[in-house]
């Protein structure tokens, strides 16, 4: 083990209860965990970018971004406005969020989904567009009937052959779409869209490229 390898003492992702956690047990604020949890997750996204032969200006640039604990391989994404403000989208569907970004729709989050896992893929957004017009209508006119209206606010069960994007409530603030990964090259083709090329390694990758989990360092 290298003097730079953190030793991981708690398996646990960057969130809120990671922080009640250490709070409770090791006495410490909330930016004394930031400031830890940043300094070990910049220092692990330099070792496998270093191994992996990638330019160090992309750990910068994922570290400047609103989302540095991006799990899944993935392209980094301007949000729409006047501000340089970046996210990282998972690879698979950073094109399909970039086109209900250009028509208004305003995303909350996403998550490509996982075969593996037996997870389905879902993007969440905002009832209305950044037009306020009603982001179901769009959602209509974009995916025709290959869109699903689903009016319970109940998750739906994995399917991986499911050939349909499932629009439902996903709060009273939200809405939701999901979809089976196997489904997302037909999305693309409906949009008339291409995956975005050259996707950035994620946490996922890194840890089975290191062959260890970053640690807070506490």
């Amino acid at each position: 083990m290298s003097k730079d390898q953190p030793i991981l003492k708690v398996e646990r992702g960057k969130g809120e209860d990671d922080y009640i956690y250490y709070k409770n047990n090791k006495k410490i604020s909330k930016k004394e965990f930031d400031t830890s949890v940043n300094k070990w997750i910049n220092k692990f996204w330099i070792s496998c970018y270093d191994k992996l032969n990638l330019p160090r200006k992309h750990v910068d640039q994922i570290m400047k971004s609103l989302y540095n604990y991006q799990n899944q391989d993935y392209q980094l994404l301007k949000l729409p406005g006047d501000k340089l403000e970046y996210v990282p989208a998972d690879a698979k569907i950073a094109a399909i969020i970039k086109k209900l970004w250009e028509n208004g729709i305003i995303t909350e989050g996403w998550d490509q989904g996982s075969n593996k896992y037996k997870e389905l893929g879902f993007i969440i957004l905002k009832y209305k567009t950044t037009k306020n017009k009603s982001a179901k209508f769009i959602l209509e006119e974009l995916f025709g009937d290959m869109l699903d209206v689903y009016n319970k606010n109940k998750r739906i069960p994995f399917r991986k052959n499911l050939k349909k994007i499932i629009l439902m409530p996903f709060d009273d603030e939200f809405l939701s779409i999901e979809f089976a990964p196997n489904f997302i090259p037909k999305i693309h083709k409906k949009l008339k869209i291409k995956s975005l090329k050259n996707p950035l390694p994620g946490l996922g990758q890194c840890i089975t490229t290191l062959g260890y989990k970053p640690a807070w360092g506490f």
